[in-house]
């Protein structure tokens, strides 16, 4: 992340290439409310940068946590 632009926004397109997620896949997740959600600007969806990125984080570390608690078994 460019650190001048911590608050970036960024389409659909980014979003998919920084989650390796279907566009379906992804606006499923805002529905289910387990994606952030974007915000219409200019007509357009647009994440919040830090935000898809907080998600993949969360989503390494569920991985971290599922794979300790397979090792504990």
């Amino acid at each position: 992340m460019n650190p001048q632009y911590p608050h970036r926004l960024i389409g659909l397109p980014e979003v998919i290439h920084m989650t390796s997620l279907s566009r379906s896949t992804i606006l499923r997740l805002v529905d289910k409310k387990e994606f952030p959600r974007p915000s219409l600007v200019s007509g357009r969806n647009l994440w919040l940068f830090k935000a898809v990125e907080g998600w993949n984080l969360e989503q390494v570390g569920a991985g971290k946590d599922h794979q300790a608690d397979n090792n504990t078994q």
